[in-house]
C-alpha cells in the first residue's frame, strides 16, 4: 500500500470521530454554549486522534502486512 494511502486510512477515523465525538461531548457538557464548546471539544478530539493516528496506527499499517502471523489470520476469517 502506498504511504499516501495509509495517511488517507488514517485521516478517515480522526475526521469523523472530532465532529461526532466534539458534539457529544459539547452537547453533554455545556449545552447552552454548544458551538463554542464543539469547536473546542471537535479541534481537541480531533489533534488528539490525528496524533494516535499517525503515531500508532501508521506504522502498524506498513508493519503488519509483512507479519505473516496476521497475514494467515486475515486470509482465514477473510479480510482480504
Amino acid at each position: 500500500m502506498p504511504v499516501w494511502r495509509s495517511v488517507a486510512v488514517c485521516l478517515m477515523p480522526v475526521a469523523w470521530n472530532a465532529p461526532v465525538v466534539g458534539a457529544v461531548i459539547a452537547w453533554s457538557t455545556v449545552p447552552t454554549a454548544f458551538w463554542r464548546g464543539f469547536a473546542l471539544y471537535g479541534m481537541q478530539i480531533g489533534l488528539e486522534e490525528l496524533v494516535v493516528m499517525l503515531a500508532v496506527g501508521l506504522p502498524l499499517l506498513r508493519i503488519l502486512p509483512r507479519f505473516e502471523p496476521f497475514m494467515r489470520l486475515t486470509r482465514h476469517i477473510n479480510l482480504h
